[in-house]
């Protein structure tokens, strides 16, 4: 093994490496967003209830209950929808920067696969070269 198929193949490795960890990073994130995205769900149907529950208020308690529970509602699903917007565009980058490090591992294991390639024909040609007829430079 030559030296430089030897280094590719370690560039090779720490790069896969590296791509299990960013995979793992990834599928996180995209847990995370899924998750995120049913809260907002639950958060948008628990507005429509309170929405909907208005017309059984009765008294001026109920009203600022009903209220405080709608504007309360209302700011954690905006919060919880920016956060899923923010996690949604982490993911893109996250999976932009794996699809490039799945690329740079490729690149390092094809460059080390034509290292060792080159090796094997100079040994080849180093083989044929000893074994080839040897001529007498005083017989000319």
């Amino acid at each position: 093994m030559t030296r430089k198929q030897r280094l590719y193949d370690l560039m090779a490795r720490k790069q896969k490496i590296s791509l299990a960890a960013m995979a793992a990073t990834t599928r996180t994130t995209a847990r995370q967003s899924a998750d995120m995205t049913a809260t907002m769900d639950r958060l948008g149907d628990l507005l429509a209830e309170t929405k909907d529950g208005l017309d059984r208020v009765r008294t001026k308690a109920d009203m600022i209950a009903a209220h405080w529970m709608g504007s309360e509602l209302a700011c954690h699903l905006d919060r919880t929808r920016d956060h899923v917007l923010r996690l949604e565009s982490e993911l893109v980058a996250a999976r932009a920067k794996l699809a490039q490090a799945e690329h740079r591992c490729g690149l390092y294991e094809d460059r080390a696969d034509a290292a060792r390639r080159e090796a094997r024909d100079m040994a080849d040609a180093r083989r044929q070269a000893d074994h080839a007829p040897r001529r007498n430079a005083a017989a000319i």
